[in-house]
């Protein structure tokens, strides 16, 4: 290692490697309903570096996980309230959580229910709105610092960008503060809708750049658009992505 890679180590701060890159992702997938974002989701139970899954299926809305996922690597919640999933987060912080990834169906769903567990135990108006901010990115920062991987769903919302006042198709999010601020605590947003192909037949694809007005993210080289989507295809770009600049120590020696 060079000199001037050793040189903050008297702060006793932690310096960024290469192996820090290949760390659990955080992915938010959204779109319409119908349009395959929990059947992309739950097919991470046949992806077997993301398993055994844990689906936190808040909408009631997990029936794909029978057709596209492998129940024998999948456990899958189903919590009433907002007291349930505090439950379910005390697991996760766990030092023997034996899962590897978290799917959660779905995100602004979580976020009404924090919003109504609020309301009846706070005075303050504006508090629910900072909880459902608040406890949403909590949720997702904790499980990733677990080194397990998150797969976030929510719908779809028209959100007008703070400053421009341009509106563009992006993730829904309860409050003024979520559709602005949750959007960046992720490395991969996936914009999914339905294609027609040249023989009117119609496919999901999964969005990740585009020049349209669409909130998309990719932060490893995949396709901007990827049709009939799996865990197991993204995971393949990510693997090759991996191959390619996450260079190990030993390699350079």
């Amino acid at each position: 290692m060079s000199d001037f890679q050793n040189y903050f180590d008297k702060l006793k701060i932690k310096a960024v490697t290469t192996e820090d890159f290949d760390a659990a992702q955080k992915y938010l997938i959204y779109g319409q309903a119908g349009t395959g974002k929990t059947s992309l989701a739950y097919s991470a139970s046949l992806v077997p570096e993301l398993c055994p899954v844990l689906g936190i299926d808040i909408e009631h809305g997990s029936l794909p996980a029978i057709k596209h996922g492998d129940m024998n690597n999948l456990t899958i919640l189903r919590p009433n309230d907002f007291t349930e999933v505090k439950k379910i987060i005390d697991e996760i912080n766990k030092p023997d959580f034996p899962f590897k990834c978290v799917i959660f169906d779905t995100a602004d769903k979580f976020q009404e229910m924090v919003v109504r567990h609020w309301e009846r135990i706070s005075t303050n108006p504006y508090e629910k709105w900072t909880q459902a901010y608040e406890q949403l990115v909590g949720l997702v920062d904790a499980i990733k610092k677990k080194g397990i991987t998150v797969i976030a769903i929510t719908h779809v919302d028209r959100v007008i960008l703070e400053g421009t006042g341009d509106v563009m198709i992006g993730p829904a999010f309860e409050g003024k503060v979520s559709p602005r601020k949750v959007p960046s605590d992720f490395d991969t947003i996936g914009y999914m809708h339905w294609q027609t192909l040249e023989d009117d037949s119609l496919i999901p694809v999964l969005v990740t750049r585009t020049g349209d007005d669409v909130i998309v993210k990719q932060r490893f080289e995949m396709p901007d658009i990827l049709g009939a989507p799996t865990m197991e295809k993204v995971m393949e770009y990510y693997r090759t992505w991996k191959d390619k600049y996450l260079v190990k120590e030993t390699d350079n020696e």
